[in-house]
């Protein structure tokens, strides 16, 4: 009988940031993160827009992964980008990069603290983060409160582009109110994880309040769906790229 390495736990955050772009980061995941960008500022240019909401239907899908990823990947354009941690419940971003998470999101949008305080700034080159800070009792009332609105007015002045990283849609509420002040929403699919039927949830959910769907991304798709993948960027708005977790999980499949 022959045993294979358990694949590592979607929220394990040190294995997260192991897959985080950087020097040593696979050329045709850069690629992929690349194709993703390209395709993000056709969707935006008509709009004008600059303020992607990223989610997924469910918990460990790569939705914070992605949203860090494709900041830095803006951000190595050239923009000058911000990535807002909105995950108030299950924050990530301050592991990902190793922030102070004293402060955030969370004591701006109640008013104890003022945005430029809060955010640190050239975490990577043009790349600011604004983390969650402290949970508060109310994450969703915060959200959909007029200091999001005037927190968005001022941030939409200062950078090219603005990822909000989100809470899962099936899960609370807190993603729809975020995509009804961002220029649209980039879903996130977990290849082999999400279901049909909840994949179909958090469409159903964005399109019930008007929102866009900017595209999809599939994460830790395998290397063999390539075709697959290129027939769904022929016929539909989604983008997908392959996770590098596989790269890694091929090799223990050989042993």
């Amino acid at each position: 009988m022959k045993f294979f390495k358990k694949k590592k736990s979607l929220h394990d955050v040190n294995f997260v940031k192991k897959y985080i772009l950087g020097n040593e980061a696979p050329f045709r995941v850069v690629e992929a993160y690349k194709t993703i960008r390209t395709n993000l500022q056709y969707v935006l240019s008509p709009t004008r827009g600059k303020i992607i909401a990223v989610s997924s239907s469910n918990q460990g899908e790569r939705k914070s992964s992605f949203s860090a990823n494709i900041a830095i990947a803006f951000a190595e354009a050239s923009a000058k980008v911000l990535l807002i941690d909105a995950d108030m419940r299950k924050p990530v971003a301050h592991k990902i990069f190793e922030l102070d998470n004293s402060k955030g999101l969370a004591k701006c949008l109640a008013g104890f603290e003022p945005f430029h305080s809060a955010v640190h700034t050239d975490v990577r080159p043009n790349l600011d983060v604004l983390t969650s800070g402290s949970t508060p009792p109310n994450p969703s009332e915060l959200l959909a409160s007029k200091n999001a609105d005037f927190l968005l007015d001022l941030v939409k002045d200062e950078y090219d582009y603005i990822i909000i990283d989100t809470p899962p849609i099936n899960i609370v509420t807190d993603a729809i109110v975020l995509s009804k002040k961002a220029c649209g929403v980039v879903l996130v699919a977990n290849y082999g994880k999400t279901s049909t039927k909840e994949f179909k949830n958090a469409v159903d959910a964005i399109n019930l309040v008007e929102s866009k769907i900017l595209g999809v991304v599939i994460t830790g798709t395998p290397k063999r769906t390539g075709v697959y993948a290129k027939y769904m960027r022929k016929h539909g708005n989604v983008y997908a790229y392959y996770d590098y977790e596989y790269k890694d999980h091929d090799k223990d499949n050989k042993k």
